[in-house]
């Protein structure tokens, strides 16, 4: 159960990690191969881009765990605590709503158009690529979700201390 709980915890940045791990290997094999071998391999910069791509998307998803998304909070940092969470959860509730459209969008964007267009080196269906938008935005979702819950429950519960706290990212966690 520990290892689940793990795993749910930090599965954007295991996969974050993966994929930036990926990256790295390719392209040191590359930079042996090339100056070392004078033998490139010209598929990597294809495999480390679309690579790239996913590792945004699972940081997305990273991110908005641990509430680092910029934003610019001026005003409602002066609001009171307990209004400031309950327009902070309509506005979750608004992201949740664009959060759905764009994982469909992106979920359509990946069937209809990746199909049509192959990358140049791999001829891999561009599908894979497109994919990481639903999956990014749906990971997303999930972790936005989980934060309107916590956050109605502390402000149903009452709760001064746990208000203060939960308004506090989680900086230190994420490093």
């Amino acid at each position: 159960m520990k290892i689940l709980r793990w795993a749910w915890n930090y599965l954007e940045e295991f996969l974050g990690g993966i994929c930036l791990a990926g990256i790295v290997i390719f392209v040191f094999l590359n930079v042996v191969l090339r100056y070392i071998f004078n033998a490139p391999v010209g598929w990597v910069s294809e495999i480390s881009t679309i690579l790239f791509v996913w590792m945004v998307m699972f940081g997305v998803g990273a991110a908005a765990r641990h509430k680092l998304h910029p934003s610019i909070d001026f005003l409602v940092q002066m609001i009171p605590v307990k209004p400031r969470i309950i327009l902070e959860v309509l506005m979750n509730i608004v992201m949740l709503y664009l959060l759905v459209d764009f994982s469909v969008r992106g979920w359509d964007f990946a069937w209809d158009l990746g199909w049509k267009k192959l990358t140049g080196m791999l001829q891999m269906h561009y599908t894979v690529v497109y994919l990481a938008l639903p999956i990014g935005f749906g990971l997303m979702f999930i972790r936005v979700l989980g934060h309107i819950i916590s956050d109605i429950k502390i402000v149903l519960s009452n709760d001064l201390a746990k208000l203060e706290e939960r308004n506090k990212p989680n900086v230190e966690e994420a490093l």
